[in-house]
């Protein structure tokens, strides 16, 4: 028999019968060394010791061990928790740190790693083989629980599925690490909470499952398993040296990763309904990796290094790329645009959801990037769907606009940018005014292709209307410049459209929109007939134009610009309510081409246009009222004829004289312009001349009736000596 220790026992026999007698407490030495080792039952301010094995035993899973006062610093042997749940705070309460003891915590037990005024940095190797003390209460969930301000070094064996929580008040992970060596075994590992509970559910105000580090290495095969409460903190696997091949389960909570090479060899992550999943590249690579996500999960990911990863999307749930993420997307969920090159390594051709953008603009090179044909593109505010070389791109486009940014930078303007035979088809709808824009530094072929529904919002091509194009508008040996727009779909809506573009903006379909057109900046090219609806008042500013291939009608024309005809085009102006308009700037009809002017009102009214050059002139009223047409400059052809006609259901007219036309510059000497007038209107009507008007007169009380439903022609004017005012 040791003599030292046989020494100590007759000591510690004594102090038991002295404090017995004076009824004061005594200390107990626990000596694990002992035959069969030491069996503990209960602790105070005891002693363990020796290399041997201390078992500590209760027949109550509901035991609080407080291991505060046990002083176990010369002790390098093995312990063994059963039931009931530990507290320790310090290294010296489980064993000696330069030799760390090996910890058993059997399945009904709990490791408590609590601060409580000392910051625990616990080293030891420890084998757990369950999930905690009791599932019912959170407290007691985990085979080991971090709380505050704690770390565990050494090594972590797991024996069989096992728990590790991180049940309390503090959310950063940081403050929580789990630094042991972590060897699943082929089972698996809970992080968080235990299985079957929902974290979520538990938490109240003051405490949760919060964040942990886990820096240490982790090895072999069976499963990771996130249970932690959502929206608080991150279970962060940090180690860039794991190897484990398990797959990765985000029950409840989040899984970040800043480095993939803390993902080790696993090639299966799935995300529930509430879970979220946070990859960053570091400087790892990872390939070959699927992600299955479900309804109401959402993940990040980040960086050049993930490749062949494969992302299925169901409606639901989220998904955001950035910086040149090589993923192939399924489903139908939400992928949000991260950085300007997201998409570039992207493959969703069979994505069929939506895609948001966020700030910033998204780069889309083809189809494939955005999604299938059936794709919903929205285009918030302050953000840009860039599509370069894209060819046609299909999808629904929700877009509130006007770009990322209206001053800084040409490249940020218009909530979609074109470039490089770009074009978009589908459908477009405007959640705001917004801006569609064409920048670039070639005349590639740009078209919208898609049905467009304005709703009560004004479209702008070009540059947004903020820009000042004329004094403004870049050159062609600048590189760059705002190219021509080719629009072949149907425009709709109460919204108006806006032009402020450098060169011309096509018009290929009539459009039945009934908001304004205005032409900021720039040539509007109608190529069909009644392009612009006959229900949108058209202005055109100084420095824009419209130009028509086709008949056109425009409603309540003003402005200071260009409206130019083709030969043998028509030009119907309709101006409706009361007061004046002025036209200022210059309307040109080519060879053969006829303007009708209509007032489509009850009352009378003033209409000017300052320049006017055509080949033969309609003007027409539909009252008694003192209605005027008032032309400054005009040229006359050298055959003309006039033609009078009243369509007002039996008004008459007797007696009353019209003004015309009036000119500043003068009328063209006519010694009887009635003469002008056809044989019909020859009957009813005669015209003179005063001054600088026109006057056309009715002869006698009977005007012939109008017919049926047409409004406001009155008359045919062939106008002579080209260029003369």
């Amino acid at each position: 028999m040791n003599v030292q220790r046989f020494s100590i026992s007759l000591l510690l026999a004594a102090l038991f019968v002295a404090g017995s007698w004076s009824g004061a407490a005594f200390a107990v030495v626990y000596d694990s060394d002992q035959e069969g080792g030491v069996t503990i039952t209960s602790v105070g301010t005891d002693s363990l010791i020796g290399s041997g094995t201390a078992t500590y035993s209760t027949e109550n899973a509901g035991t609080d061990w407080s291991l505060y006062n046990m002083d176990a610093s010369a002790f390098t042997g093995t312990e063994i928790l059963t039931k009931g749940r530990f507290r320790v705070r310090a290294q010296s309460q489980l064993g000696s740190s330069e030799t760390p003891p090996t910890i058993i915590v059997q399945d009904g037990a709990h490791l408590w790693l609590i601060q409580d005024g000392v910051t625990p940095d616990i080293t030891a190797n420890i084998t757990i083989s369950g999930h905690g003390r009791n599932s019912s209460n959170q407290n007691g969930l985990g085979a080991i629980r971090f709380e505050n301000n704690s770390t565990l070094r050494g090594s972590v064996t797991l024996a069989a599925d096992s728990t590790i929580s991180t049940y309390y008040s503090t959310q950063t992970e940081a403050y929580k690490t789990l630094a042991s060596t972590v060897a699943l075994e082929g089972h698996t590992l809970y992080l968080g909470s235990s299985p079957n509970h929902d974290p979520n559910q538990w938490q109240n105000q003051d405490y949760w499952f919060t964040g942990l580090t886990v820096s240490g290495k982790v090895s072999g095969s069976g499963k990771l398993v996130i249970n932690n409460t959502s929206g608080k903190s991150n279970i962060l696997l940090s180690s860039t040296e794991n190897d484990f091949t398990a797959p990765i389960e985000v029950l409840h909570g989040s899984l970040k990763v800043n480095d993939v090479r803390a993902l080790g060899q696993t090639t299966q992550i799935t995300v529930r309904n509430s879970g979220n999943l946070t990859v960053a590249t570091g400087s790892g690579t990872i390939s070959g990796l699927t992600i299955d996500m479900e309804s109401g999960s959402t993940a990040q990911l980040t960086g050049s290094g993930i490749t062949n990863t494969t992302v299925n999307l169901p409606e639901g749930a989220k998904l955001t790329v950035s910086t040149l993420v090589g993923v192939t997307i399924t489903g139908k969920g939400t992928v949000q645009r991260g950085t300007e090159d997201g998409f570039n390594n992207v493959n969703a051709t069979n994505f069929h959801g939506t895609v948001q953008l966020t700030s910033g603009r998204a780069k889309i090179a083809n189809q494939s990037k955005l999604g299938a044909t059936d794709v919903t593109v929205n285009v918030p505010s302050g953000a840009q769907l860039w599509l370069i070389g894209a060819g046609t791109v299909t999808g629904t486009f929700n877009i509130a606009g006007d770009g990322y940014s209206t001053g800084t930078s040409n490249d940020h303007l218009g909530a979609v940018r074109l470039e490089t035979n770009s074009s978009m088809a589908g459908q477009i709808n405007l959640d705001a005014d917004a801006t569609i824009s064409t920048w670039y530094n070639t005349e590639t072929s740009k078209k919208i292709l898609a049905n467009v529904n304005l709703n009560e919002y004004t479209l702008t091509l070009g540059a947004p209307s903020s820009k000042d194009m004329g004094a403004w508008i870049p050159t062609e040996t600048q590189g760059r410049q705002f190219t021509m727009l080719t629009v072949q779909g149907e425009i709709s809506g109460t919204g108006g459209l806006r032009i402020n573009n450098q060169k011309p903006i096509y018009l290929k379909t009539a459009a039945d929109y009934t908001g304004a057109t205005t032409i900021q900046y720039g040539e509007f090219a109608l190529d069909a007939a009644d392009a612009i609806a006959s229900s949108s008042s058209v202005s055109v500013a100084e420095g824009g134009s419209v130009t028509f291939s086709q008949d056109q009608t425009l409603q309540n024309l003003s402005g200071a610009g260009n409206v130019t005809g083709a030969a043998g085009k028509n030009l119907t102006l309709k101006y409706t309510g009361t007061g004046s308009d002025a036209f200022t700037g210059k309307i040109t009809l080519g060879e053969g081409g006829k303007l009708t002017y209509i007032n489509d009102s009850d009352a009378g009214r003033q209409t000017q246009v300052n320049n006017l050059v055509t080949d033969t002139l309609t003007i027409g009223f539909t009252s008694n009222s003192a209605d005027e047409f008032l032309v400054d400059s005009f040229a006359i052809s050298d055959v003309g004829q006039i033609q009078m006609k009243d369509l007002g259901e039996g008004t008459e007219l007797a007696g009353l004289n019209y003004p015309i036309l009036k000119s500043a510059g003068g009328l063209p000497e006519f010694d009887d312009w009635t003469s002008l007038l056809s044989d019909e209107s020859r009957q009813n009507w005669y015209l003179y001349a005063n001054g600088d008007t026109l006057f056309a007169a009715v002869d006698g009380n009977t005007v012939p009736e109008p017919t049926a439903w047409l409004l406001l022609l009155l008359g045919v004017f062939f106008l002579r000596r080209a260029g003369k005012r």
